[in-house]
């Protein structure tokens, strides 16, 4: 029923909107024209002294007009076909590097309505979701996670905090990467389009801001709509991401690298000057990081229906926002319980040991990561000494029944985690740090003090 239904759904409506020329209209009217512009050399701005149509003008860097540059060298028509096929393609994509088996929901995103209209109006939104998601999944590869993060910025600075997501979880060489990245692309894109088109860039941005602040569902919006002034409603805004952004920071400081995507998504929405409908569809890769199956906080997407594209009404706004708010307070609520699920329950002897436990005892030294292998009896071709963690940490891993252990808690002070290829977590999905045990081989539980081998089943 999940598959079946969404792709008659998909048949019909591509139907109704190629036959009634609805189709791609984003892309028909601002990113098409823009890139044939790059493409002839000329500004995808328009020239600083024509009217501008905020409808159908281009507010986005060079890097995105070289894009679509791209696009422009096929014919129209085939173009537009094309990236509505990729647009359509990007959350499943998304799903599939966020490691989600639950087949449900493959088909149950492609009837979500910020999915609908992203790929009816073949913008950049879905591409964007997928980006997303794969920042996540290559999170511990800091030239990839660092190369993503200034492709996906550069092509919309409103995603700026993915880099603060970054810094907040103290993946420094990732923002190394991703800042030397950002300038490169930055510096030829705007060699090729022209560095005077920055001041039409800035104009073209202006004149939208003002014709469409109100129309959507910005946090400038919903307190327009409330009463507020211009004034007021944007210094409400700024409020919004200056406490969203303090908040990714703390998360990410505590080891919380869920939870602070979490926030972070939630500052893209509130600190944009403009959110249409579709930017609601960057909630599917945390949604997809903390809930891999069908809930309550999937079903919940579906409000997003009452929404149009543009022109909402007060309550259309608060609905909206009451769905953005409930949403991520599921997905906190989720993240609290996986990071209590997954801690080991002490047996009633090592609760007797606890209080019978001197108070003066001291606590557990630092270990080298040299030391753990020794320690836990790993062979070289498990874990490659050395495993590349200095400095102090904390280890505490839970045996599941599935035969995999999960990462509890990895607080490293002068380093950072355990790179992919250089130990035995493998970066899988929604979880933080998994390690797969090989066939007939003993998975062992580490903790602060000890390490315990114990037996799991085989994957």
């Amino acid at each position: 029923m999940f598959v079946v239904i969404p792709a008659l759904l998909m048949a019909w409506v591509l139907v109704f909107v190629w036959n009634y020329q609805r189709q791609a209209v984003d892309f028909r009217l601002q990113f098409l024209p823009a890139g044939l512009a790059v493409l002839h050399g000329a500004s995808p701005y328009g020239a600083i002294n024509t009217p501008i149509h905020p409808a159908t003008a281009f507010p986005y860097p060079a890097a995105t007009g070289l894009l679509f540059a791209l696009f422009a060298m096929i014919p129209s028509a085939a173009s537009g076909t094309l990236y509505v096929a990729l647009c359509i393609a990007a959350p499943l994509a998304a799903l599939r590097a966020l490691d989600v088996r639950d087949v449900r929901l493959y088909g149950f995103v492609l009837v979500l309505d910020p999915v609908f209209v992203g790929w009816q109006t073949a913008n950049l939104t879905l591409p964007l979701v997928l980006g997303v998601a794969l920042i996540w999944r290559y999170r511990d590869r800091p030239a990839l996670a660092g190369a993503l993060t200034a492709v996906l910025v550069s092509l919309k600075p409103f995603l700026w905090p993915l880099a603060l997501w970054l810094i907040a979880t103290r993946r420094d060489r990732a923002v190394l990467v991703a800042l030397a990245a950002g300038v490169v692309i930055n510096l030829i894109a705007w060699a090729i389009v022209g560095f005077d088109q920055v001041r039409a860039l800035v104009r073209v941005t202006v004149a939208v801001t003002n014709t469409f602040h109100r129309w959507g569902y910005s946090t400038v919006a919903i307190a327009m709509h409330l009463g507020a002034s211009r004034a007021v409603a944007t210094g409400l805004a700024a409020l919004a991401a200056a406490g969203l952004a303090a908040a990714c920071i703390v998360a990410g400081r505590r080891g919380r690298d869920r939870l602070a995507l979490v926030v972070a998504c939630d500052l893209v929405l509130a600190a944009s000057p403009i959110v249409w409908s579709h930017y609601f569809a960057l909630m599917i890769v945390p949604l997809a990081i903390l809930s891999p199956r069908l809930s309550a906080a999937w079903v919940l997407q579906l409000a997003f229906w009452c929404c149009p594209v543009t022109e909402a009404a007060t309550w259309q706004c608060l609905v909206a926002l009451l769905v953005t708010v409930a949403t991520s307070w599921l997905l906190v609520r989720k993240d609290d319980s996986k990071a209590r699920s997954v801690t080991p329950a002490a047996s009633p002897r090592e609760k007797d040991d606890e209080h019978q436990k001197d108070p003066k005892d001291k606590p557990p030294r630092v270990v080298e990561a040299d030391e753990v292998v020794a320690s836990a009896g790993f062979g070289p071709e498990l874990i490659p000494a050395p495993a590349k963690l200095v400095g102090r940490f904390e280890l505490v891993f839970a045996v599941r029944a599935d035969g995999m252990m999960l990462l509890d808690q990895a607080r490293v002070a002068t380093a950072r985690t355990l790179r992919r290829r250089k130990a035995t977590g493998v970066l899988v999905g929604n979880r933080d740090l998994v390690s797969r045990p090989r066939r007939g081989r003993t998975a062992v539980s580490w903790g602060v003090r000890h390490w315990t081998p114990r037996r799991c089943d085989p994957e």
